[in-house]
């Protein structure tokens, strides 16, 4: 499960500081419906743990890299072909 981290207003009319966080959060389904769990002040990812924005980051690396493979792939192949010719 995903670990959201979101920013949450404290409910006083006053505050100007709102809104407070980020905070973890976990998304579970209860009784047919969405809701979220706060993980608590302590919560610490645990080790090798990636935040969302930094393994979005790591996976559009990771598809340009397929990409540029398929291609220098592609471009072996004709390569290879016109060897042969």
């Amino acid at each position: 499960m995903p670990v959201h981290w979101r920013k949450v207003k404290c409910g006083k009319d006053r505050c100007k500081r709102c809104p407070h966080g980020p905070y973890p959060y976990l998304r579970v389904k209860k009784e047919g419906r969405w809701r979220w769990k706060y993980l608590g002040k302590g919560w610490q990812p645990p080790e090798g743990f990636t935040r969302a924005g930094e393994f979005r980051e790591r996976l559009a690396r990771y598809r340009r890299i397929v990409e540029r493979l398929v291609e220098l792939r592609e471009k072996l192949g004709e390569l290879e072909r016109g060897l042969r010719l």
